[in-house]
């Protein structure tokens, strides 16, 4: 009887045993079914994007070439946008790219997890030139010399590393410890009255959010006609109707500047550029004409000043590339004093790539933007009228700001213009509630993004 009864439940209990080892089995099988699928998925959503919206057409080997990229087993989506962004730099053009949910939040909402201490190498000295966080232990104008006992290389370490700083502040070593907060980044406009005869205009980016009418009617408040500073150094660009609005305001004309193309269909019609910060609208436009011409708009914000000086650096990019090469082109006695920009000149769109992850965009090259008929800066960039680099400013070493000491002085304008004068304070939460509602009033579709870099 006992054995019997052993014997029923030792069978009863491989039964189970294959159960759940079947169980497990077809769990593993319907996981990687569903990875391979979604890997292909991505992989020809990411490919048919390139190949209806990429700026030139796109031949059938390349586009097999794309497909193929797809790892099938592969569950790390960080390792697939790495595979894809490889083979993406192989056309060696700019704004072609995958984008985390991290970068891209960044890039379009400003905002991060990081120290908040923005850093510039300023001759072979890593020097404090913006605090975004309140609270933050770093002022301005330290020199940071190690983070956790490493020597600092980058200012994208100093970003992205929390920790104990060794700093050197006036003179005197010091050690302080430096945590992550939530960082807001700030790109309005800065504008400052020198003296009677200069202005100062700082445009961090162009991002449109900062260029409707009634925020440029404030800014422009602070400039006077006669003679003018703007600094994009660092721009990486933004919206290109923004741009054209600072321009129009500059030039007081609504003549042709430049001109949008692209090599995917024929030249047909003729549009010009509306005067719409709208994102969507943009794009539309650019898809119903070819080219697409730049004009000035017609505005009441008029300062045409008789003196112009631009700042830029090797991280202009983008629009403000086209920005300059227009006011070249328009102000023939216009300085333009720095470094040769970063060469990133074409129109991207981006989109999102459902399939790798919430939060991750492509961003296409779409078409040429040139400041004349035949002007590419994609890969050249704008040289300045006068390179200036530190090898050149010895005498300004000590300044967090060689290039725009060097401005003041060649010009003889006596000034008592601070970085903290340039540099805003940690944003607020209100203004953190403004620019997002702005953002939703300017682009009421959120799916397309239209960029000169971001």
């Amino acid at each position: 009887m006992f054995e019997k009864v052993n014997y029923f439940f030792s069978v009863k209990k491989k039964n189970l045993f294959l159960e759940v080892f079947l169980f497990i089995i077809i769990t593993i099988i319907l996981i990687l079914t569903f990875q391979v699928q979604k890997n292909k998925l991505a992989a020809t959503e990411i490919c048919n994007l390139i190949k209806n919206n990429y700026l030139d057409k796109i031949d059938i080997k390349k586009y097999n070439q794309c497909l193929n990229l797809n790892s099938k087993f592969q569950f790390n989506d960080s390792i697939k946008i790495n595979k894809f962004n490889k083979w993406l730099n192989r056309f060696q053009i700019s704004h072609f790219y995958i984008y985390n949910s991290k970068e891209n939040k960044k890039m379009w909402q400003g905002e991060g997890r990081e120290t908040g201490v923005i850093a510039k190498r300023i001759f072979d000295k890593w020097r404090v030139v913006q605090i975004l966080t309140q609270n933050n232990p770093i002022k301005i104008g330290d020199q940071i010399l190690a983070i956790n006992g490493r020597k600092v290389k980058s200012a994208q370490q100093i970003l992205s590393t929390e920790g104990k700083f060794k700093i050197v502040r006036k003179k005197q070593a010091l050690k302080v410890e430096v945590t992550f907060s939530d960082v807001i980044y700030d790109d309005r406009l800065i504008a400052k009255k020198i003296d009677s005869n200069w202005s100062y205009l700082k445009i961090p980016s162009f991002k449109s959010e900062f260029f409707g009418y009634d925020e440029l009617a404030r800014i422009f408040e602070h400039l006077n006609s006669k003679s003018l500073v703007i600094d994009v150094r660092d721009n990486l660009g933004g919206n290109f109707v923004a741009m054209l609005r600072v321009v129009s305001m500059l030039e007081c004309n609504d003549k042709s500047v430049g001109a949008i193309f692209h090599n995917r269909t024929d030249f047909r019609g003729k549009e010009f550029l509306k005067d719409d910060l709208s994102d969507y609208e943009q794009i539309l436009q650019v898809n119903g004409g070819n080219p697409v011409y730049l004009q000035l708009f017609q505005t009441e914000l008029c300062i045409k000043p008789n003196k112009l000086v631009l700042l830029m650096n090797e991280n202009t990019a983008s629009v403000s590339e086209l920005f300059v090469q227009i006011l070249k082109n328009q102000f023939k006695d216009l300085k333009v004093l720095g470094t040769t920009s970063a060469g990133q000149m074409v129109l991207s769109i981006w989109y999102p790539i459902k399939y790798l992850g919430s939060g991750v965009m492509m961003s296409v090259p779409y078409a040429w933007a040139t400041a004349s008929d035949k002007e590419i800066l994609e890969g050249f960039g704008v040289s300045p009228t006068l390179d200036l680099t530190f090898k050149n400013l010895e005498k300004y070493k000590d300044s967090l700001d060689p290039l725009l000491e060097y401005v003041w002085e060649s010009e003889k304008v006596k000034h008592s213009l601070t970085q903290d004068d340039i540099s805003k304070s940690p944003a607020s939460e209100a203004f953190k509630y403004e620019i997002l509602n702005s953002k939703k009033d300017i682009n009421k579709n959120q799916g397309l993004k239209s960029s000169f870099g971001g």
